[in-house]
């Protein structure tokens, strides 16, 4: 059975989520998304919410999709997604004991969008992590993955590290498209699916490219890939830039257009 599934999403668990759990998983079910990786952002929620996120996430998981709970954590400058959580940590001192405390819970650890950071990859880092997010639509868009970070990613693996590849769509807006998608073969139960994303038995797709787990291009072409990850990373920052101007000059810019960007983008 081939599995479509979505990456580092977020609902009104979070902050900055727009769907609830529940509108989310119809969402998801009306766009053919067999699982989600649903990771929300740890630093405002209370233990109790925490641990009723995770029972909800398998109360609401069926025969037609499958949610897998998760946080986004972070250490220093750097964001980590603990994927496949069975218990929520309370936010504690941003420190490597931190992470390793989330890591015992967690049955994947994926450091998110790494040029937020810098690129640095802290040895605490290191230590804990399964794999690297190489592409996020969030901010490297829809097309094609960041290149430098698969490039890194394919120097680390060159190295002898065991590091897989993951993309995403950080999604917090409806308007946001499903892609890229993770897929894979297999069972839509939990412990299937977390087994395949920990043993790199999947691929990332659009519909024009495909990479493996290892980093390795199976479809697209690579001049084309580099030019559209560069316009789509210029675009994404400029529009971010002029919507933050736009925003400390209290102007209002109609909520049709904004959408329509994020879906183009």
């Amino acid at each position: 059975m081939i599995l479509v599934g979505v990456s580092h999403l977020r609902t009104t668990h979070s902050y900055s989520g727009t769907l609830s759990l529940r509108e989310f998983k119809e969402f998801l079910i009306e766009r053919n998304i067999d699982f989600a990786l649903i990771t929300e952002r740890s630093d405002f929620i209370e233990q109790e919410d925490g641990e009723r996120f995770i029972k909800e996430c398998h109360n609401l998981s069926d025969s037609q999709i499958t949610l897998i709970p998760g946080f986004e954590v972070t250490y220093r400058d750097a964001h980590v997604l603990m994927i496949g959580t069975s218990h929520f940590v309370k936010a504690g001192s941003n420190s490597a004991e931190n992470l390793l405390k989330w890591k015992k819970y967690a049955e994947l650890v994926v450091w998110a969008h790494p040029h937020r950071n810098k690129y640095l990859l802290y040895d605490a880092l290191k230590n804990v992590i399964d794999g690297i997010e190489i592409w996020n639509s969030q901010y490297d868009g829809k097309r094609a993955p960041r290149m430098k970070v698969l490039n890194s990613l394919q120097g680390l693996r060159a190295r002898g590290a065991n590091t897989l590849t993951y993309a995403s769509i950080d999604f917090h807006r409806e308007e946001q498209i499903i892609s890229p998608n993770i897929v894979l073969e297999g069972p839509n139960k939990l412990q299937d699916i977390i087994a395949k994303l920990k043993a790199g038995e999947f691929v990332l797709k659009n519909s024009t490219v495909t990479i493996n787990a290892k980093g390795k291009i199976i479809k697209g072409i690579l001049p084309l890939m580099k030019f559209q990850s560069f316009y789509s990373i210029a675009l994404i920052s400029m529009f971010k830039n002029m919507s933050a101007f736009i925003a400390k000059l209290r102007l209002l810019v109609p909520g049709n257009l904004r959408r329509t960007t994020r879906k183009k983008l």
